[in-house]
């Protein structure tokens, strides 16, 4: 997709964002159309992002209060972030191994419920 003589990714696409490689720098529009800042590339941002992305698209459909949501949630927000992180590689944006661990291991705000089923799973009579 070509937009004023530059092309867009995949992810600047379906999530309204922009990239600037050389500055290793990201800015996303929100739902109402309204332009965000730019920011520098890192881990914490990506999951941010993530995070946005999916409760823009995404959050009417789960209640968050069951495990299959918060996996359904998960899943999905790993899809966004997978995605980024193949259009930034593309662009030629590397990030660090310490970075991509954090972006797959962000430990996003469990559920109460995920907290009740691992207790119940390592409680001994």
């Amino acid at each position: 997709m070509k937009i004023d003589d530059e092309s867009m990714t995949l992810s600047e696409r379906d999530y309204r964002m922009r990239y600037d490689p050389k500055k290793r720098r990201v800015k996303k529009w929100n739902s109402k159309g309204e332009e965000g800042e730019w920011q520098d590339i890192s881990a914490d941002v990506i999951n941010q992002l993530a995070t946005e992305i999916f409760k823009e698209r995404y959050s009417g459909y789960f209640k968050f209060d069951s495990l299959n949501d918060y996996s359904s949630r998960e899943m999905l927000r790993k899809g966004v972030k997978d995605k980024i992180c193949k259009d930034l590689k593309s662009l030629g944006v590397d990030l660090e191994p310490e970075e991509l661990e954090k972006i797959e291991n962000d430990g996003s705000d469990y559920p109460e419920i995920y907290f009740e089923h691992m207790r119940q799973l390592y409680e001994t009579d």
